[in-house]
């Protein structure tokens, strides 16, 4: 299940977004490397996966999340912060 920021309010902050979250027990999908960096600086923060592949036609995005969403969702589990590239997941904390 999931959620587009833009269904509960388009004009929510990265703040707002991060403060959402915790209180949820959400997890920030997200291209904004800012929220990598402020979890850099934070004790808490959110479970966050950061897409690293650029722009992708809806083709690519669909074989992209067909190859990879399994792996995405166990490792989430286990860690706060995963990088997904192109070909290639990355654990960070």
């Amino acid at each position: 299940n999931f959620i587009y920021v833009f269904n509960v309010d388009r004009e929510l902050s990265d703040s707002e977004i991060w403060k959402l979250a915790l209180k949820e027990n959400y997890i920030i999908l997200t291209r904004d490397m800012d929220f990598y960096h402020r979890a850099n600086e934070s004790i808490e923060f959110p479970k966050i996966i950061v897409f690293r592949f650029g722009n992708l036609k809806l083709k690519q995005m669909n074989n992209y999340f067909h190859d990879y969403w399994g792996s995405i969702c166990q490792l989430i589990v286990e860690t706060q912060l995963i990088f997904a590239w192109p070909n290639e997941l990355e654990v960070i904390f």
